[in-house]
């Protein structure tokens, strides 16, 4: 008997060129439609992906085979690398902004809302989260000691380091004993140390 032939809907759909938009193509006069169209298309297969998405029910969506979808993905992933290949101290940048731009976004509710009012107290706490993650993270690189409590000793010895040297500057004393002094207390404080002191140079 001769073989049975495949019903239209059993038919795996064929695949389309390899010529893939993974950028959003410019509006202007002339650009074809198809265009636009594949471009928000590879967005969507992308998207599904990153959910976690079967492969099958991806191609089954877009109407293309597993292998096509998994091209796209490819292509997609070469020109958007993840954070394990950015320089890490950028990355950590990238994330104390995120965090002052949403604190600046909270303040602005808090501003808006009434006092008292649910989205005013959701929002105050919201702040006090994201003063958390950055205290964390600020730890975590070493910008804030792991005890926030050993930062007393430092202030105190900022303080300390301070009314010294104003007394070495009131009695005008030799830049010998100065630069002598300041090896004594670690080193000037913070705020000297950025705009120099008589005895750096």
């Amino acid at each position: 008997m001769p073989a049975a032939k495949k019903k239209p809907a059993d038919v795996e759909p064929a695949d389309e060129p390899e010529v893939e938009i993974l950028e959003a193509p410019l509006e202007a006069e002339g650009t074809p439609m198809g265009a636009l169209q594949q471009y928000e298309r590879n967005m969507k297969i992308v998207a599904a992906k990153i959910r976690r998405t079967p492969w099958s029910e991806i191609a089954k969506e877009h109407k293309l085979t597993k292998r096509r979808c998994q091209q796209i993905w490819d292509q997609w992933r070469a020109v958007n690398p993840t954070l394990r290949d950015h320089d890490p101290i950028e990355i950590v940048d990238e994330l104390l902004y995120g965090y002052q731009a949403t604190l600046e976004d909270l303040e602005a509710t808090v501003q808006a809302s009434d006092t008292d009012s649910p989205v005013r107290v959701a929002a105050l706490n919201g702040k006090l989260r994201v003063f958390r993650e950055m205290a964390e993270l600020l730890q975590a690189i070493g910008v804030l000691p792991n005890d926030l409590g050993t930062l007393k000793v430092h202030v105190d010895g900022q303080v300390t380091a301070e009314r010294v040297i104003t007394v070495l500057e009131k009695f005008k004393v030799p830049e010998e004993i100065y630069d002598a002094m300041l090896a004594a207390l670690g080193g000037p404080p913070t705020s000297l140390a950025e705009l120099g002191t008589p005895g750096a140079n």
